[in-house]
């Protein structure tokens, strides 16, 4: 029997009447594993909020269904806006039969005013409308609103307005004769 001592380096091979094929040591296959992508050094996109949704006013007129004629007829117009940006430059223009008066232009039967500016998002306006009543009969009116880029808004209010009763001024004498 062979004693043999050996402590690496070279592969040793007994004698043997039959040749050995040296062996070649393998080295261990290492699992293949996917890779992640580099990371990045740009920053990430910043998300931009959706654009804010137009303007959108709604127009609430509101006038007594009744009135004397000589009397004066107070509407009131409500302008609010239910969208998401501002209505700029916006202007209020009524429009109306005759036998209502604008006192300060009896000449024209139109008011426009254009002093309203801006309504921002979720504001309201309250504007008031006071004409004369000349003349019995249905007396209408057909307000609208405009603002810069957006569309016209209106609404037509009529009144039934009648002649006073007539004041009849009783007077009586009384006379007595006597003896």
């Amino acid at each position: 029997s062979t004693i043999v001592n050996w402590s690496g380096g070279s592969t040793y091979v007994p004698s043997t009447s039959t040749p050995i094929t040296p062996v070649t040591p393998t080295t261990p296959t290492i699992p293949t594993v996917p890779t992640t992508p580099p990371l990045s050094t740009t920053p990430p996109a910043t998300t931009t909020p959706p654009p804010a949704s137009p303007a959108k006013l709604e127009l609430n007129v509101q006038t007594p269904q009744t009135a004397l004629v000589g009397t004066k007829l107070r509407a009131v117009a409500t302008i609010r806006n239910t969208g998401q940006s501002a209505a700029t430059n916006v202007v209020l223009t009524d429009r109306f039969d005759q036998g209502l008066i604008f006192p300060l232009d009896p000449s024209r039967n139109m008011i426009e005013n254009k002093g309203i500016g801006t309504i921002g998002p979720g504001e309201t306006r309250t504007v008031p409308i006071e004409l004369d009543v000349s003349k019995a009969g249905s007396l209408c009116q057909e307000v609208t609103v405009e603002f810069a880029g957006g569309n016209l808004v209106s609404q037509r209010v009529c009144v039934s307005a009648s002649e006073p009763a007539p004041q009849r001024n009783a007077a009586f004498r009384i006379a007595i004769d006597g003896p």
